[in-house]
């Protein structure tokens, strides 16, 4: 009797294990829930996420009032969108379910097509710049590799050849096309602490134009290329501007903790970022009136005082100064547009909301 209860009683702890682990299983997966990006089409009259809508998870086009246009079926989970030159296509980043992510190409035609045999480095930073394409769209700049050793490559997306453009030690990530073609920005560890960089679209004539005594991460371009918005982490945490010809930095939002990646409108006017924690609130600062401590005007409605912290990167119309990103409370995922305006700060409305709609991971799961 001893020893057979002592074999049930494994057994019932064996059992009690496997249960205990699906359920943390189960428990990790609802905490990596995070929100689909969005972005503008091209000419800024569409607006493209990834989310569970109405049909199936892919990715959807709709109109400026949230009309659905198009939808692009798609296995994987979108980490991030970003419009190609090409009238009528984005560029998707993926991940797959052996948790590698890739690039792919999709078409509002319903036509999707992996086009990086190289995997992309993510790294733990929803909202920052993971990949970005050149003006022309022939290009396409990403990161890769592991641990340490993560350097900058280059896809041809005409011929498929992948070029690497980085080799130094340490982290090369979170690139950055200017709006002329004719640098990449990006954040490099190179040196010491993580500094901005800038080069040539053929990797060559490499240097350090932000050289500040903390981290600084994730750039972003003014429209006239002459300028980088990035973030800063450490004493002096923030969004700072500097400009590529060298000189004194400024300040544009300091005091506090948790601010993620920058973005510079097109028009030059507003740059848009995340702060805070339970809730994170997005928030534009005119850049001409900028001094470090406001005006900051908030875009997220604070109604449910639960808003994801996760909020991706949001992505500024081409041709004007509205504001397209999605935010996911009380199991609802909404597509808001946020018109900004001089004197009056935004003009926020839902474009488009789903009740109890699952959002992020593509398939059957959710996420």
């Amino acid at each position: 009797m001893g020893q057979m209860g002592l074999r049930i009683g494994r057994h019932l702890v064996i059992r009690f294990s496997a249960v205990v682990l699906v359920l943390l299983a189960q428990i990790a997966r609802a905490a990596g829930t995070s929100t689909p990006p969005a972005c503008w089409s091209a000419d800024g009259s569409m607006i493209v996420t990834a989310a569970r809508l109405s049909d199936e998870n892919g990715i959807y086009v709709l109109d400026v009032e949230g009309r659905k246009r198009e939808f692009i079926p798609f296995p994987h989970e979108v980490l991030a969108l970003e419009p190609a030159s090409v009238e009528g296509s984005v560029y998707v980043l993926a991940r797959h379910s052996d948790g590698r992510c890739y690039l792919w190409s999709a078409s509002t035609m319903g036509v999707a097509a992996r086009i990086s045999i190289r995997s992309v480095y993510v790294g733990d930073s929803p909202s920052a710049t993971h990949f970005d394409c050149s003006p022309d769209g022939r290009y396409v700049v990403f990161a890769s590799g592991s641990g340490s050793d993560i350097d900058l490559w280059r896809i041809d997306t005409v011929s498929g050849e992948e070029k690497r453009l980085t080799s130094a030690k340490g982290k090369d990530c979170s690139p950055s096309w200017s709006p002329n073609g004719k640098w990449i920005a990006f954040s490099s560890e190179r040196g010491g602490t993580g500094g901005i960089w800038v080069m040539s679209p053929d990797g060559s004539s490499v240097r350090r134009i932000a050289d500040g005594p903390d981290r600084e991460l994730h750039p972003t371009w003014s429209p006239g290329s002459d300028s980088i918005a990035y973030l800063v982490k450490g004493k002096r945490e923030g969004i700072y501007i500097a400009p590529i010809s060298g000189g004194k930095r400024e300040q544009i939002a300091v005091g506090g903790k948790d601010y993620c990646a920058p973005v510079w409108s097109s028009t030059g006017k507003w740059i848009a970022f995340v702060y805070g924690k339970n809730p994170a609130n997005l928030f534009c600062t005119p850049v001409d009136k900028a001094n470090g401590w406001g005006p900051y005007y908030q875009t997220t409605f604070d109604r449910a005082k639960n808003l994801r912290t996760d909020l991706r990167a949001p992505s500024w119309s081409p041709t004007s100064d509205r504001l397209v990103f999605t935010t996911f409370e009380e199991g609802r995922m909404s597509v808001r547009v946020a018109t900004m305006t001089a004197g009056h700060g935004a003009v926020c409305r839902d474009v488009y909301m789903s009740p109890g709609a699952r959002v992020g991971k593509s398939g059957a799961s959710g996420r």
